[in-house]
């Protein structure tokens, strides 16, 4: 039986989260074309670099700051998105450090099922636990708009595949298992 996933309604107060969140998925997306591409892993580790410095380190910083003012430091919810946001940032400097296939699919695994637990599990515990007027003042951390200092360029992940020896490498079929870790 298939699953079928329905667009989840998200509060006012948190859809600017969850519409990084739908940039982040499409970070993911592009790592995971670019490797199916075989663009070289290095070039696809500059962008991760890239992604990091102008969107993600900051929508950690503002994320996490937003929620703990939410919720109580022992909510376990709350620190499973903090241990989740240490081991993307460890992920994260491996790949910018020497990007591999394997460590930016992995990269890419890590960032998808953490996506998915802050939507599908620690947005609805906060929307049920955090009073409407709490979330309000919650709501100003959230909209600042942060513009990247520089536009990304390299579309790599539209790219023919032109290198490609017409298999995808036997890396990219290892995006099933939801564990997060440093490694």
């Amino acid at each position: 039986m298939k699953h079928e996933y329905r667009p989840i309604k998200r509060s006012r107060q948190l859809a600017a989260l969850s519409r990084e969140h739908h940039d982040g998925l499409l970070f993911v997306w592009k790592i995971r074309q670019g490797v199916a591409l075989n663009v070289p892993a290095k070039r696809i580790g500059s962008y991760c670099e890239w992604y990091w410095q102008n969107s993600m380190k900051d929508h950690f910083k503002k994320e996490e700051s937003a929620l703990s003012s939410l919720l109580p430091e022992s909510d376990f919810l709350l620190n499973t998105m903090k241990e989740d946001h240490q081991a993307i940032t460890v992920k994260m400097e491996q790949v910018i450090e020497d990007a591999t296939y394997y460590s930016l699919l992995r990269l890419a695994q890590i960032i998808y099922y953490h996506i998915r637990f802050e939507e599908r599990s620690l947005f609805a515990h906060v929307e049920q636990v955090v009073p409407s007027e709490k979330l309000d003042e919650a709501l100003l951390l959230l909209t600042e708009a942060h513009e990247p200092a520089e536009v990304w360029t390299d579309e790599f992940w539209t790219k023919k595949r032109a290198n490609s020896p017409g298999k995808i490498p036997v890396a990219t079929r290892i995006h099933k298992t939801p564990s997060l870790s440093y490694n």
